[in-house]
C-alpha cells in the first residue's frame, strides 16, 4: 500500500494520469484491460487493484495466447471465469514443457473446472515457476545462441530440433555450425549434469563443441539462463523429443537404430515404440555393454541396417566421445546422444507425474526411483550446479 500511494502521489505531482492501460486478448477471445503505474517501483502492482475488483484474477483465463474463435464461442458459453496471470499454460511454457496446440483446450477447461484447492496447488505452482523460469519482459535478450558456461546452446523450439534431425532442415542459429559433407548430423542435449562433469572431465568440453548441435536440457539450464538474462524457448530433452521424432520418422520414412542402456532394455524399448508408433521402422538395436575392440562389429551392424537416425544411450560422457570419434565412419544421417532414454520408453523407470514436471523437479522423480544411483548426481550435483552458476559465475565466464 505504501508503494502504490507513493506511485500515484508521484503522478498526481507530474499533472498526469496514475495508471497505464493496455490492453490484451484472453485465450477466450474476451478483451481485457491491464493497469500499471505510470511511475514509481512495483508498477505492476496495480494488478492487485484489478483482481480486487474482480476485474482480473491471480489464476484464470491464459492471456498469453488464444483458441480457435470457435473453441472461444463454446468456453464462453460454458464457463464465466476472469482472465488471470496465472494458468496451466502459463506455468508449462515457464518451465520450457513443450505442448501439444490441440491440448490447450483441454488445460484450459480442466483450470476452469477445477476446485478451490486446485486453484490453490495453480497458484502455488505459478508463483514458483515465475520465481526460478519465467523470462520476464525485462529479459529482452533472444538470440539464436546462447553462450552458457563456454558452449554455444542453440536456442530453438523442439519442432525445428526435430525437423533438424529427420530432414536437416536448418534453423536459426544452426548456420554458424554447418555439418562436415559426408559426416552425420550431431546433436547433444547438455543439462546441469553435463556441466558438473565437465569440470571434472577436462575433455568433455571439446567433445560437446564438435556436436552440430547443442540442445539446453532441464530445468537447471533454464534458470542458468535466466540468470544471464536469455529467453530459452524450449526445454529440449530427450525423453519430450522422442515421442515427436518418433511420429516425423514413421511420416517421412526415416529409421532408428538404437545403442545403448543395459542388456535387454533396448530391445525392449524397441518393441514399445513399435507398437506405440506402427508405421515406425527401427532397423536395429544393440545395448551398450560392448568393449572397444567390439566397436568395428558395432559401426558393421549399424551400417549394415542403413539406419537413417542412430540413438546412443551410454551416459555422459562415453557417449559423447564414443560418438565423436566414430561418427565419421557411420552412413547415418543423424547422431543423438540420448543418455538414460531407453530405460524410459522400455518401461523399467515411469515418467515423473506431470505436477512434478511442471515445477522442473522431475529429478526428484529420478532421484526417488534410483536412490542410490542418482544421489550423486542430484543430491550433490544440484547444488554443484547452482554453486557453479550462481557463486563461481562459470555460466557466463565459461568452464
Amino acid at each position: 500500500l505504501p508503494l502504490m500511494i507513493s506511485n500515484a502521489a508521484i503522478a498526481y505531482a507530474k499533472g498526469e494520469n496514475v495508471f497505464v492501460e493496455t490492453t490484451k486478448i484472453d485465450a477466450m477471445g474476451r478483451t481485457v484491460q491491464l493497469r500499471e503505474f505510470r511511475y514509481g517501483v512495483g508498477k505492476k502492482l496495480a494488478a492487485l487493484l484489478d483482481i480486487m475488483q474482480n476485474r482480473f484474477s491471480f489464476c484464470g483465463v491464459p492471456i498469453s495466447h488464444s483458441l480457435p474463435l470457435e473453441q472461444q464461442r463454446t468456453l464462453r458459453n460454458t464457463y464465466d471465469a476472469p482472465a488471470g496471470l496465472i494458468s496451466f499454460y502459463d506455468v508449462r511454457k515457464w518451465v520450457g514443457l513443450v505442448e501439444d496446440e490441440q491440448n490447450h483446450l483441454a488445460l484450459l477447461k480442466q483450470q476452469l473446472s477445477g476446485s478451490s484447492l486446485s486453484y490453490l496447488a495453480l497458484l502455488m505452482k505459478g508463483l514458483f515457476c515465475l520465481a526460478f523460469y519465467d523470462q520476464n519482459k525485462q529479459q529482452i535478450r533472444n538470440p539464436n545462441i546462447l553462450p552458457l558456461f563456454g558452449l554455444d546452446i542453440n536456442n530453438t523450439n523442439m519442432d525445428a530440433a526435430v525437423d533438424w534431425i529427420i530432414r536437416g532442415t536448418k534453423f536459426k542459429g544452426i548456420e554458424t555450425k554447418p555439418s562436415k559433407f559426408g559426416v552425420p548430423r550431431t546433436a547433444f542435449f547438455v543439462n546441469a549434469n553435463s556441466i558438473n562433469e565437465c569440470a571434472k572431465t577436462t575433455y568433455l568440453p571439446d567433445l560437446l563443441r564438435q556436436a552440430d548441435c547443442l540442445f539446453a536440457d532441464g530445468s537447471g539450464m533454464r534458470v542458468a539462463a535466466k540468470s544471464q538474462q536469455y529467453k530459452l524457448r524450449d526445454n529440449i530433452n530427450g525423453t519430450d523429443m522422442l515421442p515427436i521424432l518418433c511420429e516425423q520418422a514413421a511420416l517421412h520414412k526415416k529409421s532408428l537404430y538404437l545403442l545403448g542402456a543395459k542388456p535387454g532394455v533396448a530391445e525392449k524399448a524397441a518393441a514399445k515404440l513399435c507398437k506405440k508408433y506402427p508405421e515406425l521402422n527401427i532397423v536395429g538395436y544393440r545395448d551398450g555393454y560392448f568393449k572397444p575392440s567390439e566397436n568395428d562389429q558395432v559401426i558393421a551392424d549399424i551400417n549394415a541396417s542403413a539406419a537413417d537416425i542412430v540413438l546412443v544411450a551410454q551416459g555422459t560422457p562415453l557417449q559423447e566421445s564414443w560418438i565423436c570419434e566414430h561418427r565419421s565412419e557411420l552412413f547415418c544421417d543423424a547422431i543423438l546422444a540420448v543418455g538414460g532414454l531407453f530405460d524410459y520408453f522400455s518401461g523399467n523407470i515411469p515418467r515423473a507425474p506431470i505436477w512434478l514436471r511442471e515445477l522442473g523437479l522431475e529429478w526428484v522423480w529420478r532421484l526417488m526411483q534410483e536412490p542410490v544411483t542418482k544421489f550423486k548426481r542430484y543430491v550433490i550435483g544440484t547444488p554443484e550446479f547452482l554453486y557453479r552458476t550462481f557463486i563461481l559465475k562459470q555460466v557466463k565466464k565459461g568452464m
